[in-house]
């Protein structure tokens, strides 16, 4: 049986393209290819984790064809000055296969965003759950202040609020209205559903409140604020998301989760320099200097060249802490 199921496998082709975010092919994506083959149903070694890259052509076109398939799916894609944007791929039926297939082509996109200037941004957002900011007793209300320069332990005793969030129960429509607000005057928040990397330009509201009710399925996804707050105008891309939970001794409570991250410099962009987190003492130092600079009413000083000053600035650093006493 499991031999006639091998035999029984045909190749399959993924035949897909490589665009833009404005849907214009791109050349030269590299994207990897993630697979493995039914060989272990006859008895061969298993080969999960496989990995192998192709380049899209003129036309943005790629292929990649592979025998006896049992698992494949496109894990990543890569071209200076890009980012892969996974969440436009997918809603654009990038291909993820294991199992039964149906057919032997299968069409896929892989979409490829303009990467803005790199910036050490304060916050990390790659937490995809978040922080449990908020915890309301059915029947009554709570609010919380959030200040975006405090870290874990002084989030309960911010300096500053850059937003205020505050939930109520409506007993008579059995619902809860959550409610954003902007209150220092400077700018505003704008709710959206997408996740941005440049912060908008314009709508900014000083208050984002909508109901939600028990009867309603929360919604799995994550959804965004983006705050311009103080006077620096200091821009936040804000995910956040909520959901209920029955406590014996409380009754049903109403969550809400936030995580965030600031650009300390006063501009739009959150494209974070991820890979330049490695320099540890640098970065801890730079995010350090932020802090004090915005709590004191200014700006940071931008480097001209985050990378070299990482670099440089990581040694010097790395060599003080190995050898404190010289």
């Amino acid at each position: 049986m499991l031999r006639k199921a091998y035999d029984s496998l045909k190749p399959l082709l993924l035949k897909g393209q490589a665009v833009d975010s404005d849907g214009n092919p791109l050349e030269g994506v590299k994207i990897q290819i993630s697979w493995s083959t039914a060989g272990f149903l006859i008895g061969l070694p298993m080969d999960h984790n496989k990995t192998t890259w192709v380049t899209s052509n003129k036309k943005g076109e790629w292929t990649f064809k592979l025998d006896k398939p049992d698992q494949v799916s496109i894990r990543t894609a890569q071209k200076d000055g890009y980012a892969f944007d996974l969440r436009q791929s997918l809603e654009r039926d990038m291909v993820v296969l294991g199992g039964q297939r149906r057919r032997s082509e299968y069409p896929s996109t892989v979409v490829m965003r303009k990467k803005m200037q790199e910036v050490l941004l304060l916050g990390n957002d790659n937490n995809s759950i978040g922080e449990l900011y908020l915890w309301a007793v059915q029947g009554k209300g709570k609010q919380v202040n959030v200040d975006i320069l405090a870290d874990y332990e002084n989030r309960k005793n911010p300096e500053y609020t850059d937003l205020r969030i505050s939930v109520s129960f409506d007993s008579t429509n059995a619902c809860w209205t959550l409610t954003f607000m902007a209150p220092d005057g400077y700018g505003g928040l704008i709710n959206r559903t997408e996740q941005l990397f440049e912060a908008p330009k314009a709508e900014y509201v000083q208050e984002v409140a909508f109901k939600v009710a028990i009867k309603d399925r929360v919604p799995e996804e994550n959804s965004y604020l983006y705050l311009r707050s103080r006077k620096q105008g200091l821009y936040t891309r804000v995910k956040y998301n909520y959901d209920f939970r029955e406590v014996p001794e409380d009754g049903l409570i109403f969550r809400v989760y936030l995580v965030a991250v600031t650009n300390p410099y006063g501009e739009r962009s959150f494209e974070d320099a991820t890979g330049l987190r490695k320099y540890i003492f640098a970065q801890d130092e730079m995010i350090e200097d932020a802090k004090k600079a915005i709590r004191s009413g200014t700006l940071p000083k931008k480097p001209e060249n985050l990378e070299k000053h990482l670099q440089e600035r990581n040694k010097i650093l790395e060599d003080q802490w190995r050898n404190p006493n010289r």
